[in-house]
C-alpha cells in the first residue's frame, strides 16, 4: 500500500510512524514538523515553532494521556531542540507558552480534549507553542530521541 503525504515546500530529513495511534510525523528542511493520520493522509498539525530546518521529530513513548495528549520533540539547524504536545482527534493544542497571541496558533487547556477533529486542510491545525526549547547547543542539531 502506497500513500502520498504532501504539504511540505523543501525536502524532508526524517520520518517516523506511531503505529497504535495512526499517524506518523515528519521533519522537513522548510522549518517545519507535520503530524499526518496514516489512514487518510491528511496532514493533522504542523509545527512552526522553529526558525531553521527540522531535521528529526520523535513521539515520547506511550506519551499519550488518557486526555489523549501526546508529546513531541523536534530537533533543528536553529540550534535547539523543541519539546511540545498536540491534542491527537481533537484540534485541541497543548502549551504552557500562553504569552504569544498569535492567531494562525492553536491553543487550549487539557480539559478541551473533545473538541472537534483537526480540519481537513493542507496545513492542519498550526502549532507553534512550546513547551520546552533546549538551547545552547554550538551547531545544528540534527537528532533527538526519547529513552523508554
Amino acid at each position: 500500500l502506497t500513500r502520498r503525504f504532501e504539504g511540505h515546500r523543501d525536502g524532508v530529513w526524517h520520518v517516523t510512524a506511531d503505529a497504535a495511534r495512526n499517524i506518523c510525523a515528519s521533519a522537513s528542511a522548510d522549518q517545519t514538523a507535520r503530524i499526518w493520520s496514516l489512514n487518510s493522509g491528511a496532514c493533522l498539525y504542523t509545527y512552526v515553532g522553529h526558525t531553521g530546518s527540522v531535521n528529526c521529530v520523535a513521539f515520547a513513548p506511550q506519551s499519550e494521556s488518557p486526555s489523549g495528549e501526546m508529546t513531541v520533540a523536534t530537533a533543528s539547524g536553529d540550534e535547539s531542540a523543541h519539546i511540545w504536545k498536540v491534542a491527537i482527534g481533537s484540534q485541541a493544542v497543548l502549551s504552557s507558552d500562553d504569552d504569544d497571541d498569535d492567531k494562525g496558533a492553536a491553543e487550549s487547556g487539557a480539559g478541551e480534549s473533545d473538541a472537534a477533529p483537526p480540519p481537513s486542510t493542507a496545513e492542519g491545525v498550526r502549532v507553534k507553542n512550546t513547551l520546552m526549547r533546549l538551547t545552547g547547543h554550538t551547531g545544528v542539531v540534527i537528532g533527538c530521541e526519547w529513552l523508554a
